[in-house]
């Protein structure tokens, strides 16, 4: 298997790993509370947030990152509940039909992105498994997976190679200066969707690409800085049942993510992240 592209210096903000379930309707708001018990040395501090919208790719079905609007009766809330660590930048995620775990870039943090098999993804299993013993504890039941997904957040800032975002080009590829119409260009949002596929040629789900721009300002700056923020998400079925299946989709979709990654950016953008020689 051909090496994946690799980065000293990568512009990733945050790492989403997600597996989505069958509803459980025995995990409520009180089994949240319960299972933190379980994850609060780890993770002591909490929020509490809307739950997030079933999603699940279809093929034949529009891309599910277009706005999708549906009407539910709810008998209580549907709430998501985090549970993170002191500094922040490490958290676990559910809801009554998911399980998520972050790593995220904190501001005034000097912590380097902690690399995807070196901690996101041992993290994640890790995690995973001690909910599922917990269900099993509570006699709750076991997650049946339908989607897993996986996101890279990349926030790619103004600096020596682009000073505003015409500079489009000299960051991604495939983009021509002829598009700007000899103006300014404001801003831009770019959405393109991919099939997945397995080896046989069955489609598993869809790779979402996401370039949007934007400005950050930063502690102590005098003015706002451009930024581009490029998301990738891959979501779709595991590829066989239980455990053994769900992860063999986190592998496919790092794989076609990093290697996304790097055939949308250009030279120079991977001379400023220090690209390593394959």
């Amino acid at each position: 298997m051909t090496a994946l592209p690799a980065f000293e210096s990568p512009p990733v903000t945050e790492v989403v790993v997600s597996a989505q379930f069958e509803p459980l309707p025995k995990f409520a708001i009180p089994q949240m509370g319960l299972l933190w018990q379980r994850f609060r040395a780890q993770y002591p501090r909490t929020e509490q947030h809307p739950a997030l919208p079933s999603v699940v790719e279809r093929l034949g079905i529009r891309s599910a990152m277009e706005p999708q609007f549906r009407f539910e009766i709810e008998r209580e809330p549907a709430v998501r509940l985090w549970f993170l660590n002191e500094t922040g930048d490490q958290l676990v995620q559910v809801q009554g039909d998911r399980f998520i775990r972050n790593w995220r870039r904190v501001p005034n943090s000097d912590r380097l992105y902690p690399r995807f098999y070196n901690s996101i993804l041992p993290r994640f299993t890790e995690d995973y498994r001690a909910f599922c013993q917990f269900l099993q504890d509570e006699q709750i039941g076991q997650p049946v997976v339908n989607q897993i997904e996986v996101s890279y957040i990349n926030n790619i800032v103004m600096g020596d190679a682009w000073h505003a975002h015409g500079d489009l080009g000299r960051m991604f590829r495939g983009w021509s200066r002829d598009a700007l119409l000899d103006r300014t260009l404001e801003s831009i949002n770019l959405r393109a969707s991919y099939f997945l596929k397995d080896a046989a040629g069955e489609f598993l789900g869809r790779l979402h690409a996401v370039i949007q721009s934007g400005y950050r300002t930063e502690p102590g700056a005098t003015e706002d800085e451009a930024v581009f923020v490029f998301t990738l998400t891959a979501r779709g079925r595991p590829l066989g049942e239980g455990e053994q299946g769900m992860f063999e989709f986190v592998e496919l979709a790092h794989r076609e993510i990093v290697l996304s990654f790097a055939k949308m950016t250009t030279d120079e953008a991977h001379a400023i992240w220090r690209m390593k020689p394959a």
